[in-house]
């Protein structure tokens, strides 16, 4: 019995191996782990804007990346002198700590079943970051803090 509650939990929380540059400012250092909950948008929950999840961006690539999703499905995103921009209007971020003013993203249109999602650390040029579109299904489950 004890044996199932842990192969039950080992499906519903995932560890995922993730490099410095993923995700900051949360303290990360290669080679440490986040904890994902798999389980937290299969029962109806749809993701948020917000939340940080866990992301396959490249089909057929096994590298598993920690974004935040800042834009929704429907919505017309774009950064402009980084800063962010939702249906025209300004995104308050919190979470950034450091933009570079040279980032521009011109306006995109997500489709009904597409994410917007970025990393934190806009400090780095904008080549440097793996950011972009996401499909639903491209979404593996919501980090934990």
């Amino acid at each position: 019995m004890k044996l199932l509650a842990v192969r039950a939990g080992a499906l519903a929380i995932a560890a995922f191996l993730f490099f410095t540059f993923v995700l900051l400012p949360v303290k990360t250092e290669d080679g440490d782990y986040t904890v994902v909950n798999r389980l937290a948008y299969l029962r109806g929950e749809s993701p948020r804007r917000g939340d940080v999840v866990a992301i396959e961006l490249a089909a057929g690539h096994s590298a598993v990346f920690l974004k935040r999703i800042v834009g929704m499905p429907g919505e017309r995103f774009e950064i402009r002198k980084g800063r962010t921009l939702i249906n025209g209007a300004l995104l308050d971020e919190p979470y950034v700590k450091s933009r570079l003013e040279t980032w521009t993203i011109d306006e995109l249109t997500l489709g009904d079943d597409e994410y917007y999602v970025i990393g934190d650390d806009r400090g780095q040029p904008l080549e440097h970051h793996r950011l972009g579109r996401a499909r639903r299904d491209k979404v593996l489950g919501k980090a934990l803090r």
